[in-house]
């Protein structure tokens, strides 16, 4: 077993693990002080807490990536009582796991056709790939709804795609 590219190091509360990492949304939200956008120690999947988003909001996290890369991302949506049809604002009401580089944006569900999570449901994956060559190499991470309702999201990951 080759050992030289296996370590472990903290990222608030996620883990590298052989190119895969978990991230936590944990200094976000504490910036954001909102009463809708909150760490959930009670509905999760894994041994951290889940981000839980309810009624219009969203949180962000800025990441960096390897340039020429590829990633797939993974992430567990679980939604309560979730809108849908259009917000106040005409938005599609639903959650969404969103990345962008300010310009360009991808949006991510559990859903084959990429549509938004309505109603009541539990754990599902949800998933995508990632290009920094489209992307570039800084991204946002955004957990939103649009509507009324709570999401959850949970064990949020990127693993590096080999180069073959």
């Amino acid at each position: 077993m080759n050992f030289k590219y296996m370590s472990t190091f903290l990222l608030c509360s996620g883990t590298f693990l052989l190119s895969a990492q978990e991230y936590s949304f944990e200094k976000e939200i504490h910036r954001l002080k909102s009463p809708k956008v909150q760490l959930d120690h009670t509905v999760k999947l894994s041994s951290t807490p889940s981000v839980r988003i309810s009624d219009g909001q969203g949180v962000s996290k800025r990441v960096s990536l390897e340039p020429g890369s590829r990633y797939r991302l993974t992430f567990y949506v679980k939604g309560k009582n979730v809108s849908s049809g259009r917000d106040e604002r005409n938005r599609r009401c639903g959650g969404r796991f969103y990345v962008n580089n300010g310009k360009k944006w991808l949006c991510f569900t559990s859903r084959a056709d990429n549509a938004a999570e309505t109603g009541t449901f539990d754990w599902r994956k949800g998933e995508g790939i990632i290009d920094t060559n489209v992307l570039g190499e800084k991204i946002n991470l955004n957990l939103s709804i649009f509507g009324k309702g709570t999401v959850y999201f949970d064990k949020i990951r990127l693993k590096k795609l080999s180069s073959e």
